[in-house]
Formats: C-alpha cells, structure tokens, sequence
C-alpha cells in the first residue's frame, strides 16, 4: 500500500466537492506543496487546472495573492545583513547597470524574494556614486524643467485639468471575477481561443516528469533571465527547444 500525505489526503477528500472548490478549502495542500516540495505559483495553478477543469479561479495570480494573504512563501525573507551580502553578490555577476525593479526580478529568479524597497537601499550601499546618478538622471526625466506663460507651467496647467486617480492593484478584481460579473449582468463575452493546446494536457504525470527533466537541465533561470534582459537570446531558444523535445519525447 502506498502512503499519501495529510495533504494529498485532504485533496482527495475536496474531489468529492469539487464543484464549488476553492483555494480555502486545499490551503494546507498549497503549504505542502510549496513550503515542502518548493512548487512554483505556475506549477501549482496548472496542477489545479487540470485536476479541477470546470473550475476558475486557479490562475497564477489568484494564487500569488493567496499565498502573499497567506504568508505562504517558497523561501525565507532575507535580514537586512544577508540581503546587504546578496545584493553586491550579484551586482558583480550581472554589472552595475540593474535597477532596483530589475535587480528584484533578478533575485527572484534565484527564488530570493525581497521587496524593490528593500533591494533599492542595499543597490545605493554597494553602489552609492551609480545609485546616484541614476538617481538624478530619473529625476531628470520625470521633471524636466518646465517653461513659463501667463496662465502657469504647462505641468500646472496638466495637473489642474486632470481628473484622473491612481488606483491601487489590489482594488481591482481578478479576471475571473470580472468575468463572472458582468455575465452575471447579461453582458456577452467573446471568448478566444488560446495560443496553443499542451500535447501533454491533462496527464499530470507527463507534465510533472517534463517539469522535472527541465529542472535537471536547467536548475537556475538565472541565466535565462539574464541572457534575455542584454538582449541575447540564444540560451532562452535553447532552453524552448529542450522542452519541446522533452514534451515530444513523453508524447
């Protein structure tokens, strides 16, 4: 006999109430999987998906914000110290040239998730002189120096006629609420058609055994990540290749 998880067990149990499933009801399956077996949002919203079809609400972001709701997080938060040694760490692999929104993005690709706060200050301790240029030059570019006429600065005039606001991400609705939404109001919807079909779609075991031939081939999207940003694309084609062939070969 083969032993299953709490969690696995858990899963098994919500199948029976599949139709009105939701993240609440598998969030110690969400912990296991991502606390214990290091999945990715990505890959946990296509394990859903295929598991439960006929059920939205499993999109990658749906499930992000839950986990952040959550404190559900792959990895630790770094201390001010480790991030202070992280970050020089890789100002020296990638060069000094990455902001703060890309050095996060970068970090995050080698599953250190750190705030752009927080990443911004320990950009200006291991850079302070280039921090501060790119300080200023932003700075630059954001307000230029206006010219004068009789009624005001043309940023003055812009400011007193615009009647627009910011709004908060998190105060906007997630896809699939929308959509229900305004079905709900009688609103039709047309539906697209997706960019592709998965040959390996709804066969969690092929897709799993992909996902793990990919990882062994390629453990850290770092280089992805960075190959792509300085605009050289040769190891992300390489890298699509190998999971086409992969996706072909399980087939």
């Amino acid at each position: 006999m083969h032993s299953h998880s709490p969690a696995l067990a858990l899963l098994h149990h919500t199948d029976k109430m599949a139709s009105n499933i939701s993240l609440h009801d598998i969030e110690d399956f969400i912990k296991d999987k991502i606390i214990n077996e290091n999945w990715t949002h990505y890959r946990l919203s296509q394990f859903l998906k295929l598991r439960y079809p006929s059920i939205r609400g499993f999109s990658v972001r749906t499930i992000e914000r839950f986990c952040a709701d959550k404190g559900i997080h792959r990895t630790n938060r770094l201390d001010d110290a480790a991030l202070e040694q992280v970050v020089p760490a890789a100002v020296r692999t990638v060069g000094p040239s990455y902001g703060r929104k890309t050095m996060t993005g970068f970090l995050r690709s080698h599953e250190v998730r750190v705030s752009e706060t927080r990443v911004g200050q320990a950009l200006r301790h291991a850079n302070p002189v280039y921090h501060r240029d790119r300080t200023e030059a932003a700075t630059r570019s954001l307000n230029p120096v206006p010219y004068r006429r009789k009624n005001g600065t043309p940023n003055e005039i812009m400011r007193r006629a615009n009647m627009t606001a910011y709004v908060q991400p998190s105060v906007l609705p997630e896809t699939e609420d929308a959509v229900r939404e305004m079905e709900s109001l009688g609103s039709n919807l047309t539906y697209f058609s997706g960019f592709g079909i998965d040959p390996l779609q709804g066969q969690v075991h092929l897709i799993e055994e992909r996902d793990r031939l990919f990882r062994q081939r390629y453990p850290d999207f770092g280089p992805f990540f960075h190959s792509v940003v300085n605009r050289d694309f040769h190891h992300f084609q390489q890298g699509l290749l190998f999971f086409i062939d992969k996706t072909r070969n399980l087939l």
